[in-house]
């Protein structure tokens, strides 16, 4: 993180002291608080500390307590209060080392604190300005990124502003996604309607601008991913949502440039593909999960052929009143111009179908330069229904509407225009029949024959194994037929054969890495990534653990080579790859016991034998204490010997690679007399090696 000293008024000044926390800077200011650096001074480490003071209700008095700026917004400062420690709380069960990571929260000063691991890097917004990255290098930073949001999606939370400035490239290389701020549960209505609403031109998806969070789900954060990719891989940020909406709905052509048809560096056209995919504007024309997509990406799946699709909304005509209706109408009055902070205009599309015809009403702005700039708005407020015509209680043409859709509807289904999610179709006209008749049964029965084929159409699929012909498919009978039973059996049949083909295609990759001696490198290509791939399987058969197991015996093959050539670089890098990549703790502690059994190869005995002698000879006690284990009496003898003679001669005659004979001789004492030397003087020694693995010697 950036910590170059920024002025901003009304924050905590510089030495203020939080509990143990004191501040050293401030990181940012944003609409909802401000987020300082600051010391710990318990743990003697920097930490992030974000605070909630949401600047369009609040103020801060003399004594750093923070209020509402108006009694009417006491009750949304609570609110926002209550949410801003619940987004504490929701970071801190996800425990992952590639989201941020929450180290406590507390009130105080009338407001809340959320105090994070300061994490130092520079925001991928940033880096893209001064490189390009590879295929392999975005693969490195958004996997890990997806991985920790799978944990989030599994709460039933989105992140909901997803974008290159909100994700971290610590100094180590590896990625964190960090501001939790927009958070939400993936679907439900906020409490309290007034609360801004955060959106990031070019990465939020069109069903964000909507007041409710009714649609929004994983697919909503995929599109911000996609986005972010999109970004790193093209050098441009996708049309706005808005914009595309706005043209979609007038019939022209969809703005955006698909990723593959743009200059991408060493990009696969299989990567911008899956890119595209998550980037369409509909939706359910996304992949609706992160495994999904995952897949889709790292090329274990193929991408739909559709996933570049242009979507063009037709309008469909209002049918004229007829002759005997009612001849006044009601105007739909001018829906109220929604405030915008920040001074930024952002078009406003508000779509009411009234017997199929679209009304939109937009304000011009041309956005498609504005580059990762989030705004917050308030929530567009619903436009003032259309009033319709009251037709005169004929029956006889109330049916006759009713059977022209369902000739219409007919005439697709035959034509096999079933189902489209764009466009007209057999589906969207029986429907339309039962607004009009919410009990038609020929309607009820078209709906059940169209979801139907697709059940059908899927089952052929599965049994051919061909699993992006079942997927579109399925996806179709998620939008259509989502809760009957044939549909949830047709998702479970479909996820096992992945799961199958995932896991064969992660042995196979295993197996021909080994084969290539490539144990750790490259990145996302070795086999112990593939073994950590086949680790978050939930489970495997009988077959596939024997496989796998054959594997890791490979793998330990390996390492015991590597410490009986005394390579004990390259067993610790092996090691430590396992410990990073793999989540089986098994394999891993055998690993390190081979490690940690690991003794050098030890020196020459020769080597110690000639430190020895010259020890002797030169009177150096410390030497010969150091390499010498002395049998008892022995150490005593030497220190005395040592004291009453001046000097002598000492002949070292070696009788193995580990052992020699030692003689005494020409002793002068310390009255300068000439003594003889008894039987003493003369005695063995031998060299052993202690229990680490160096020679001692032994006399």
């Amino acid at each position: 993180m950036n910590t170059s000293v920024r002025q901003y008024t009304d924050t905590l000044p510089v030495g203020y002291v939080l509990h143990w926390y004191s501040i050293e800077s401030i990181l940012g200011r944003g609409g909802s608080g401000v987020t300082y650096l600051a010391k710990d001074t318990n743990l003697n480490i920097q930490v992030a500390i974000k605070e909630y003071f949401p600047a369009e209700i609040s103020s801060r008095d003399s004594t750093q307590t923070v209020h509402a700026s108006t009694t009417e917004n006491d009750e949304l400062y609570s609110w926002g209060l209550d949410r801003f420690i619940k987004e504490a709380q929701i970071l801190a069960s996800f425990k992952h080392q590639n989201i941020a990571r929450v180290m406590s929260v507390f009130q105080h000063n009338n407001t809340a604190y959320i105090i994070m691991e300061y994490e130092k890097g520079l925001p991928l917004s940033q880096l893209l300005k001064s490189r390009k990255y590879s295929q392999q290098e975005l693969i490195d930073i958004i996997m890990p990124i997806i991985e920790g949001l799978k944990l989030v999606h599994n709460a039933e939370f989105i992140h909901r502003d997803i974008k290159p400035s909100n994700i971290y490239i610590r100094d180590d290389g590896s990625p964190v996604l960090i501001d939790f701020g927009a958070a939400r549960k993936a679907s439900g209505r906020t409490k309290v309607q007034q609360l801004t609403t955060v959106l990031t031109y070019g990465y939020a998806p069109f069903e964000q601008y909507s007041e409710t969070n009714e649609k929004q789900g994983p697919w909503t954060d995929i599109y911000s991913l996609a986005a972010t990719l999109y970004l790193a891989a093209t050098g441009k940020v996708p049309p706005d949502a808005m914009k595309r909406g706005t043209s979609l709905l007038s019939s022209q052509a969809d703005p955006y440039i698909p990723a593959k048809n743009q200059e991408s560096g060493d990009c696969s056209e299989a990567f911008l593909r899956a890119i595209d995919y998550g980037l369409q504007f509909q939706p359910q024309d996304r992949p609706q999960t992160l495994q999904h997509w995952q897949d889709m990406l790292l090329g274990h799946i193929a991408v739909p052929n559709n996933s570049d699709k242009t979507v063009v909304l037709q309008p469909q005509i209002k049918p004229k009143p007829l002759e005997n209706a009612a001849s006044t109408t009601t105007e739909a009055p001018t829906p109220k111009k929604s405030p915008i902070i920040l001074s930024t205009s952002i078009a406003v599309l508000a779509v009411s179908i009234l017997v199929g015809a679209y009304v939109i009403s937009t304000q011009s702005t041309d956005i498609a330069e504005i580059n990762d700039t989030t705004v917050e708005t308030e929530p567009t407020p619903a436009p003032t229904p259309i009033a319709e015509v009251a037709p005169a209680p004929i029956e006889p043409q109330t049916n006759t509407r009713v059977d022209a859709l369902l000739a219409i509807a007919k005439e697709l289904y035959d034509s096999g225009q079933l189902y489209t999610a764009e466009g007209i179709s057999a589906w969207s006209k029986y429907n339309q029949v039962l607004e009009e008749e919410s009990e038609n049964d020929t309607a009820i029965h078209g709906l059940d024959e169209i979801a139907n084929h697709y059940i059908g159409q899927a089952h052929s699929a599965l049994d051919k194994s061909d699993i992006t012909a079942a997927s579109e498919h399925i996806d179709t009978l998620n939008h259509i037929a989502k809760t009957r039973p044939e549909t949830k059996q047709l998702i479970k049949e479909r996820d096992q054969l992945l799961t199958e083909r995932r896991i064969a295609l992660a042995l196979s990759n295993a197996s021909r890495s080994l084969d290539k001696n490539r144990y750790t490198k490259p990145n996302n290509d070795n086999a112990l990534y593939y073994l950590s791939l086949l680790d978050k399987e939930a489970s495997l058969s009988n077959q596939n653990k024997l496989a796998v197991k054959d594997i890791e015996n490979r793998i330990s093959s390996k390492l015991q080579s590597f410490l009986k050539r005394h390579n004990k670089q390259a067993a610790d890098k092996l090691l430590n790859a396992a410990k990073t990549l793999r989540r089986t703790e098994a394999h891993t502690a055998s690993l390190e016991k081979w490690v940690n059994n690991y003794k050098p190869k030890p020196p020459p005995a020769v080597k110690t034998l000639e430190r020895f002698a010259h020890a002797l000879r030169t009177k150096d006690l410390a030497t010969l204490n150091k390499i010498s284990n002395y049998k008892p009496g022995r150490q005593n003898f030497l220190n005395a010997f040592m004291k009453q003679y001046v000097s002598y001669k000492a002949s070292i005659s070696k009788t193995s690679d580990t052992s020699a004979s030692i003689e005494l001789y020409e002793l002068l004492n310390n009255q300068g007399d000439n003594v003889e030397a008894g039987q003493w003087s003369q005695f063995s020694i031998t060299l052993e090696l202690d229990d680490e693995n160096t020679w001692k010697v032994i006399w």
